[in-house]
């Protein structure tokens, strides 16, 4: 009080305009703090709500019970219980598909390159999504560029839209004006690994790598494999 009795008046407005400032600043924080801190409670349980529910679909996509009976590229009827105890690397496209089916092939390839003799235990199919183009002939001199292993299936129309909705891809003919035949093909682009008992095991997407493919690959041959 002594203090405030021997301020000037100016001297005295000069104060108490700062401690006027003071308060105000406080009180803007409080009311930051409390509009900020449940926005970002609320963001991080959506971030999380997110993830639980990417998780837990993805490991239902991995309980399907896959099955299809089609042409290969020699002519045989085969049918995914006719490869034995091998692995199946099962990739669904179409020969005409101009980009993401030759990357996504390209990516396979270089993976059971990476597996040396391990590879002998995984059989790559390449099942096409084309009734009307892809022929076993041109299936199989498509396949034989990529990988000398990798086998193209063929079949009819009814026999692709069965295999495929058993693995749950889509795909839809599409007009297409640049391609001589008038359409193309829109698809999933999914690689799925089938264990000898035909379950599926692993799935990869385009964010999978050479090197990452390879790696799950030998993990899954480790797990079955001696």
């Amino acid at each position: 009080m002594a203090f405030i009795k021997r301020l000037k008046p100016k001297q005295f407005a000069l104060w108490g305009g700062f401690v006027l400032i003071a308060i105000l600043f406080a009180v803007w924080a409080v009311l930051f703090v409390l509009h900020f801190a449940p926005a970002q409670k609320t963001q991080h349980t959506i971030q999380t709500q997110h993830t639980t529910h990417t998780t837990q679909t993805k490991a239902q996509t991995i309980t399907l019970a896959p099955k299809f009976s089609l042409t290969d590229e020699n002519g045989q009827i085969v049918s995914e219980t006719d490869y034995g105890a091998s692995y199946k690397l099962i990739y669904f496209g179409f020969t005409y598909c101009p980009d993401v089916c030759p990357l996504q092939l390209q990516i396979i390839s270089q993976a059971l390159d990476r597996l040396g003799k391990q590879a002998a235990h995984i059989t790559p199919l390449f099942i096409s999504l084309d009734s009307a183009r892809d022929t076993p002939a041109i299936l199989k001199d498509y396949t034989d560029h990529f990988h000398p292993r990798l086998i193209g299936l063929t079949g009819t129309h009814t026999q692709i839209k069965a295999a495929a909705q058993s693995f749950k891809i889509y795909f839809n003919k599409i007009a297409d004006e640049s391609s001589q035949a008038g359409y193309t093909i829109d698809h999933s682009s999914i690689v799925y690994l089938l264990a000898p008992n035909n379950h599926v095991v692993r799935y990869f997407t385009a964010r999978d790598t050479e090197q990452t493919i390879a790696q799950d690959l030998r993990q899954a041959l480790r797990n079955t494999i001696p």
